[in-house]
């Protein structure tokens, strides 16, 4: 999931204009993180939350739709396969098969902040 610009093919195949950034990155930062504190402020969708919040939540359902997985081990195998890239998007928490199950049966928490982030953003 690397994303690397090239012009130049003299350099035996490595891009001197190679960013660094991944396309999970590249994704995230379209989405405002204001306009998802806003909306979970206003849902309160992060009450008694400890550490799977509802930005890691949103963070983690873009890394399985933008990697193509399904089902919760392969989304949480994916994640912590990738190591230490993530923190620098600012998840610094690989979320057990557990906690992603109980965090997606939470209807209202996906729902209402998946809505109220889309109202702010349009």
């Amino acid at each position: 999931m690397e994303i690397c610009f090239s012009t130049n093919n003299n350099h035996m195949g490595k891009s001197k204009y190679y960013f660094g950034q991944n396309i999970l990155g590249q994704v995230l930062k379209l989405i405002p993180s204001s306009i998802v504190t806003k909306a979970t402020k206003q849902t309160g969708s992060d009450f008694a939350v400890k550490k799977f919040s509802t930005i890691n939540h949103l963070y983690t359902m873009c890394y399985a739709v933008l990697a193509d997985v399904t089902g919760l081990r392969h989304v949480c195998d994916g994640l912590l396969a990738m190591g230490e890239k993530l923190k620098h998007l600012g998840l610094d928490y690989v979320v057990p098969k557990s906690t992603l199950s109980d965090g997606n049966l939470k209807m209202a928490r996906p729902k209402e902040a998946s809505n109220h982030t889309c109202k702010y953003g349009y």
